[in-house]
Formats: C-alpha cells, structure tokens, sequence
C-alpha cells in the first residue's frame, strides 16, 4: 500500500490535521515499514499510546504504521519552494528513530 493511500487513512482521525508517511528500515528486516509524522490539530490533547489504539482499530492491516509513528508541531517543506513535504527530511527523522530504539 503507497504512503498516500495510509496517509489518507490516518487523516480520518478527528484529532489529525496532517499526515505524512515514509518507509523505514527495521532492525533485521529487509522489507521497509511505514512510519507515520502525524500533525495534531491544535487544543488536541492526542497521545502517540492513543492514536496507535485508533489505528489497530479503525485502520486495516496494510494500513498499519509498523515502523513507528511520531507528533510533529508541522511537516518540514522542501527546500525548492513548492511547498510541498521534505519527504528526504521526514525520511532521515523516521531513520533516526528507529535507530535510537
């Protein structure tokens, strides 16, 4: 399932205002996992412990965030002035996560 399709999963959480999702490379696994940058919508008092319990829920297998998931305060934009997401940016900040696991 593409980063897109999962996003446009997460976004139907109440508390999401934006979602961005990129692979992740898992200690000894070969296949990427997604991992997930959610962006609250402000005066959400959300956790990472609750949302995860939505997506198990609400979410289909395929659409799981497997390799993690994270809260940002906003979605880095590329350097390029098109406003749209530093994907290479949000992928290097999934890398780091996981690897401080």
């Amino acid at each position: 399932m593409s980063g897109a399709q999962i996003e446009g999963g997460l976004i139907l959480h109440p508390d999401v205002k934006e979602a961005s999702v990129v692979p992740v490379t898992l200690p000894g696994e070969e296949e990427p996992a997604p991992y997930g940058f959610i962006v609250k919508k402000p005066g959400s008092n959300l956790t990472v412990d609750e949302f995860v319990q939505w997506t198990a829920q609400e979410l289909t297998a395929n659409m799981k965030l497997y390799g993690g998931v994270s809260f940002i305060n906003a979605l880095p934009l590329s350097t390029s002035g098109n406003s749209k997401t530093d994907q290479q940016a949000l992928k290097r900040m999934a890398q780091e996560a996981v690897d401080c696991r």
